[in-house]
């Protein structure tokens, strides 16, 4: 192939006939970067067929703490600064810039669409979320996998997509609400860009507000629904976002997120607005009945994951163990306000029991996604195959 810098590039792999996808080809002249052996990345080019721009010196490297050893790898991408990726902003349609993105190989998930599906309906609901959408990705020109082209939680997402002030405080991946670290490693301070990344004090802080005096135990004993603490409820109508996180506890468990409560649900706190804290989505991999299992393994590499649970984490309290989970739940008031919103969700999207696959928002979106990209499932299927060899 023959790219021009900066221009239009002339590709002689096209995603073939009846093929919908996004085309991105990462141009290489080392294909060993892409293997697990290999995590550490390097610069190399990036053809975007929506934009037909070719991106030079791009950083592409392995993605994933627990899928780094996956035989089909997902892998991070970060654009030059000179130029960014430009995609159009799905909740006000303006132009927004993208440095840092993921090819997300949805190897563990059968189904390809679980991450995708969840990121819908969080979307449906109101909530902020990511781009998330299929592309075919080529290594030097030839077919190397079906990948799900993702945002990375960054200032930029804060910024540009979610349009929240940057001077206020955003968080990844704050787990329990209890430890300033998680199941998914250090938390991340995302903004404010005040040259502190490590700082986590004011995080710190509300962490304080929603947990016992001794810094270990919820301030919520969890001795039932009926009991509350008088003290809590009124942290929570002061400092939270109560209808964010309704909308998102909610939508959770229609999901059956597995691995928000102890690891990667995010924080944002509006400092010079509202003064509440709103809880984020991302990473929403383990839902829908999957979840993760260290024991499993196929050809002697771990796995880790169990896709047929249909009844897992579907309970509609299910906490975890999550404070900032237990302290909305800890007001009867909340409850049924919660309630209500989850019997309104389950009558727009789960339909009544009974009801036909075909009749559901969810059949509709998944064959949407499916066809848009047959002809790559059957390619990336025959290349990779799935955990368990489907």
């Amino acid at each position: 192939q023959t790219f021009h810098l900066f221009g239009t590039p002339e590709v002689s792999d096209t995603p073939g006939v009846g093929s919908q996808s996004v085309l991105m080809n990462i141009d290489s002249g080392n294909a060993a970067y892409f293997t697990p052996e290999h995590p550490y990345g390097a610069r190399l080019g990036v053809y975007d067929s929506r934009t037909g721009l070719y991106h030079d010196n791009v950083r592409v490297d392995r993605r994933g703490n627990t899928s780094g050893a996956f035989r089909k790898l997902s892998h991070g991408l970060r654009f030059n600064k000179a130029q960014p990726l430009v995609l159009s902003n799905e909740f006000t349609e303006a132009e927004i810039e993208c440095r840092k993105s993921s090819f997300v190989s949805e190897y563990q998930d059968p189904s390809l669409v679980r991450q995708s599906l969840s990121f819908k309906v969080f979307r449906d609901m109101g909530l902020k979320t990511p781009f998330h959408y299929p592309v075919r990705v080529n290594l030097n020109g030839a077919f190397y996998q079906l990948a799900f082209h993702s945002e990375r939680f960054t200032d930029e997402l804060i910024e540009d997509h979610y349009e929240l002030d940057p001077l206020g405080y955003s968080y990844k991946n704050v787990g329990y609400m209890e430890y300033l670290n998680t199941h998914a490693g250090e938390i991340e301070k995302k903004t404010p860009d005040d040259g502190n990344e490590k700082d986590l004090s004011v995080l710190a802080a509300f962490f304080q507000t929603i947990r016992g005096a001794d810094g270990v135990t919820s301030a919520y004993t969890g001795d039932g629904m009926d009991s509350e603490i008088p003290s809590l409820t009124k942290t929570v109508v002061q400092t939270f976002d109560l209808p964010a996180w309704i909308n998102y506890l909610a939508a959770a468990r229609i999901t059956q997120e597995t691995d928000d409560y102890k690891a990667n649900v995010s924080l944002y706190y509006d400092a010079n607005g509202t003064g509440t804290w709103m809880p984020l989505c991302y990473d929403l991999q383990l839902s829908w009945g999957q979840y993760w299992d260290d024991s499993l393994k196929v050809d002697g590499k771990k796995i880790g994951t169990v896709a047929d649970r249909d009844g897992w984490r579907s309970h509609p309290f299910f906490d975890g163990g999550n404070h900032a989970f237990k302290a909305v739940w800890g007001c009867e008031k909340f409850r049924r306000l919660y309630l209500r919103r989850l019997r309104t969700l389950m009558d727009r999207i789960l339909k009544e029991p009974g009801t036909a696959k075909e009749d559901t928002p969810f059949w509709d979106y998944v064959v949407a996604v499916t066809n848009r990209a047959a002809a790559e499932i059957k390619l990336d299927r025959g290349k990779w195959r799935g955990p368990g060899g489907v």
